[in-house]
């Protein structure tokens, strides 16, 4: 009895079902290799609001990138520079598109720095006293895995398995 309960839980587990994985079902284009992000974080918690400052630094992975782009959701962008130069930038609703100034070369690196604020609408939360518990302290926490940091930090969001080739 016991081996057939056994035998049932491995059948189920190698079956191909529901899995853990992140919203998008394929991962999309890495055109560089995010090394490192020094982030700073301000918040005014009764506005709801973050007010960030960002600088990654990064290696292109391919020749002829004309930009950047970087995952960011209502995000109100301020200023970006890419090697301490001002860059020209701009949004959609899903990407923050940082141009160069020219064309990247494989494995150049760049120091992209980005300021901005917003009012998250998910990935970063805000806890305040209301009305059924007016003495709940103030509180912010975060919860960006697998692909919610994008709507208080911009960034490539989606979850990196391996690095790439060198």
């Amino acid at each position: 009895m016991l081996a057939a309960a056994v035998a049932a839980l491995v059948v189920c587990l190698l079956l191909p079902g529901p899995i853990a994985r992140a919203d998008s079902p394929f991962a999309p284009v890495r055109e560089y290799d995010l090394q490192h992000a020094r982030i700073e974080l301000r918040f005014d918690v009764d506005q709801r609001k973050v007010i960030g400052h960002v600088t990654h630094t990064l290696a292109a992975l391919q020749d002829g990138l004309q930009d950047l782009d970087f995952d960011s959701v209502e995000l109100e962008i301020q200023s970006v520079e890419v090697n301490g130069k001002t860059a020209k930038f701009s949004t959609d609703a899903s990407e923050l598109h940082v141009e160069l100034d020219q064309p990247s070369t494989a494995r150049t690196k760049y120091e992209v720095d980005i300021r901005y604020q917003g009012n998250p609408k998910k990935g970063l939360f805000f806890i305040l006293p209301d009305a059924s518990d007016p003495t709940q302290p103030k509180e912010v926490w975060t919860q960006g895995e697998a692909e919610d940091t994008r709507y208080y930090i911009p960034i490539y969001d989606y979850p990196i398995t391996a690095r790439p080739p060198r």
